[in-house]
Parts: C-alpha cells; sequence; structure tokens
C-alpha cells in the first residue's frame, strides 16, 4: 500500500524530531524539556502517520495513549500506558520548570518511545 502524502510528511517531521531531540540531548543534556518535547512529538506524529495509513479516525490530541489505543494491535497500548502517560506529559515539558524532567527520565523514554513507533510500524 503506498502512502499517502499526509502520512510521508508526518514521517518526515517525526523523522526530523527525533534526530533533533537526540543531537540536542547529545550535546546538552541539561536541555531536558526540550529534548523531551521532541521525543513526544516523535511517537506522536509516528502513530499518527500510522493511523491515516491505516485509514482510522482519530482526534486532535497529544495524548499518546489516545492515540495507541486506535491501533488495531491493542498489546501495544497496554503495555506502554506508563510510557504513553510520560510521553504525553513530555509534551508540555519545555513551558513549565516544575514539568522538567531529569536526565535519567528522558534516557529512559527516548528508548521507549522507539520501541512504541517500531512496533506501531509493523502493524498492518
Amino acid at each position: 500500500m503506498a502512502l499517502s502524502e499526509s502520512s510521508i510528511r508526518l514521517l518526515r517531521s517525526a523523522k526530523d524530531s527525533i534526530l533533533t531531540a537526540e543531537e540536542i540531548f547529545e550535546l546538552h543534556k541539561e536541555r531536558t524539556g526540550i529534548v523531551a518535547y521532541h521525543i513526544s512529538q516523535y511517537v506522536e506524529k509516528s502513530i499518527e502517520s500510522k493511523l491515516i495509513e491505516l485509514d482510522i479516525a482519530y482526534p486532535r490530541t497529544h495524548n499518546i495513549l489516545t492515540l495507541l489505543e486506535l491501533l488495531p494491535n491493542k498489546a501495544i497500548s497496554k503495555r506502554y500506558v506508563w510510557h504513553a502517560d510520560t510521553l504525553t506529559s513530555f509534551s508540555h515539558a519545555p513551558c513549565y520548570d516544575d514539568m522538567l524532567p531529569t536526565v535519567q527520565s528522558v534516557r529512559e523514554v527516548l528508548a521507549y518511545a522507539k520501541y512504541i513507533v517500531d512496533e506501531a510500524s509493523k502493524i498492518e
């Protein structure tokens, strides 16, 4: 199945988000807020792209668990509930100083973000 232009644009943007997160994290570990934001954007855009590819309507939301629950493979949303909630909170991290994640939590969620996107990308 050929990907739609919308899906391709979201995937490109998702890739830019993860590359940006990794580059900033490599150079400035203390910039956890902006790194966290880009990680959440990576997952959100990747899942939205997959939903478009599967012709599944989705709401305009930053709630990653809501998006994951729309995928046909419910095991992904069940397995990653905690991480999806953390990723959703990361979408607001740069806005509030009291919500800045630790370097360790960014490192952990970065790995889980990649697992989530990889598993979702395999859904047909």
